[in-house]
């Protein structure tokens, strides 16, 4: 079976959260190493947007090897609101993506709009409010 890895930028980022998936994500993925997608980064709320873009800056996140099975996966597919149990449109879309300079990871790109919200400048996010328990 082929490893599967997911780029993280936002609130999965180690130090990022409180959140019971945070841990979880934490305790059962490996990390790998800081990485790089191209794209714009957007704060929606307490939370990050990636608008994947080959003509965009560096978005700066994490790269995890996930563990084998899917649970964890499908677990944060809930985190994020996707899957046939969510209302469509869903404000994320997971897909397979380039990360850094070669391999592919699992990505959660920001599908809703954009406009009026603030661009994270240098592609890094940073926690700056408590996400609503």
């Amino acid at each position: 079976m082929a490893e599967d890895f997911l780029f993280v930028y936002g609130t999965l980022m180690r130090g990022q959260s409180d959140a019971d998936i945070y841990h979880r994500f934490q305790e059962a993925a490996t990390f790998v190493g800081e990485a790089t997608v191209l794209g714009q980064l957007y704060l929606i709320d307490w939370y990050p947007g990636l608008v994947l873009d080959p003509a965009g800056g560096p978005v700066h996140g994490e790269l995890y090897r996930l563990p084998e099975g899917g649970d964890l996966l499908a677990a944060l597919d809930t985190y994020e609101c996707i899957g046939p149990d969510f209302p469509q449109p869903q404000e994320y879309k997971r897909l397979r993506h380039e990360v850094g300079s070669g391999g592919k990871a699992w990505i959660y790109a920001y599908q809703w709009s954009v406009t009026g919200k603030d661009l994270i400048s240098g592609g890094r996010f940073e926690a700056k409010l408590t996400p609503p328990r």
